[in-house]
């Protein structure tokens, strides 16, 4: 049985504004194993480079995101600017 190298689960990310937040991916979950290949598809503006971004904690400012991307066994959204540096030049 093949280990899991990246896990994305229950991922929610939103735009923020002083009036209206406005969400841009709800509720997105999945795993790759080492050497699986996953496509995103959609329409224009569905969330597919939001989700990407989120993966590698590279959202702009104004955004809130929610849930856990693991990577290698560690949550990468709780991880330091230093550390993600490290991962994103090195492994990801």
């Amino acid at each position: 049985m093949r280990q899991t190298l990246l896990s994305v689960e229950n991922l929610e990310i939103c735009f923020t504004n002083e009036n209206n937040p406005l969400k841009v991916v709800d509720n997105v979950s999945f795993k790759l194993a080492d050497e699986d290949i996953l496509g995103l598809v959609g329409e224009s503006g569905c969330g597919k480079t939001m989700t990407a971004l989120s993966i590698m904690k590279l959202l702009p400012p104004n955004t809130a995101f929610s849930g856990r991307v693991m990577f290698k066994g560690q949550d990468l959204l709780t991880k330091d600017e230093k550390t993600l540096r490290r991962i994103r030049g090195q492994e990801i």
